[in-house]
């Protein structure tokens, strides 16, 4: 009998494995970020999504209501009390439970509200996780915020204010020229608790920076912005507003 060759092992040298290791490793960094651009990709399209239906509920809010748009907080008067466009809109989103008695809300305790918020009015790329008063529930904050120049007064106590608006009020549909042109909403950055609402005239008058309390780059480069017609666009802030070029699609009356 010939004697039996030893059996020669099947499994990887050590070479072979470092350069199986060093094939996933580097298909690994190829994938990762692929992956995770095409997560921010699918969550500026979701964000683009929710900001299309609160253009749509505006529209049919104003078709109601003679073509009014309802106000932020900014607008918020004691004596004349008026429930904020959350609220107003709620009912056209879908929520039926803040359509009885939209005064009645409660925007600090309201579950109907917190529910809205932290939901249709949350971009999922909104990390913020800023405390909010003992009082108020969590995920209080919305991600989105309407233009005030539609609610501006020429009587408005602020003198500058009128000079913005010079003798034009853009609280109607019928009011603005260019609707399509015309930002209402932008995404919020920071902000105190409860705030629904931008204030780009400040911008125009030197009160504040250009772009103050957007958030200029949620999605990369650029964020989400919903007109006045209620269609959604994904652009650059310059895109919205640039002095120097004689840009401003916030302000009705120069919005091209």
């Amino acid at each position: 009998m010939r004697p039996k060759k030893p059996r020669q092992s099947a499994g990887f040298t050590l070479i072979e494995l470092i350069v199986v290791i060093s094939i996933i490793a580097l298909l690994v960094g190829i994938l990762l970020p692929a992956l995770g651009k095409s997560r921010s990709v699918a969550r500026r399209v979701q964000c683009m999504a929710k900001m299309v239906s609160v253009g749509n509920a505006m529209v049919m809010y104003t078709s109601e209501h003679d073509e009014y748009f309802p106000p932020s907080v900014h607008s918020f008067s004691i004596a004349d009390p008026v429930a904020a466009w959350d609220v107003q809109l709620a009912p056209y989103l879908g929520d039926t439970a803040l359509a009885s008695n939209p005064l009645s809300v409660n925007i600090f305790t309201s579950t109907e509200l917190v529910q809205l918020r932290s939901t249709l009015y949350r971009c999922p790329e909104d990390e913020r996780d800023q405390p909010v008063p003992s009082f108020a529930p969590p995920d209080s904050y919305l991600s989105y915020g309407k233009s005030v120049y539609f609610e501006l007064r020429p009587d408005s106590p602020d003198p500058q204010e009128a000079v913005v608006l010079g003798g034009n009020t853009w609280g109607r549909t019928l009011d603005i020229p260019r609707p399509s042109a015309t930002v209402m909403f932008g995404e919020i950055a920071g902000g105190a608790f409860g705030v629904d609402h931008v204030m780009p005239h400040f911008w125009k008058i030197g009160r504040t920076e250009p772009g103050d309390g957007l958030d200029l780059v949620r999605h990369g480069s650029a964020s989400n912005y919903t007109y006045a017609d209620g269609h959604a666009s994904s652009n650059g802030f310059a895109e919205t507003y640039d002095n120097e070029k004689m840009i401003d699609k916030w302000n009705p009356a120069t919005a091209r």
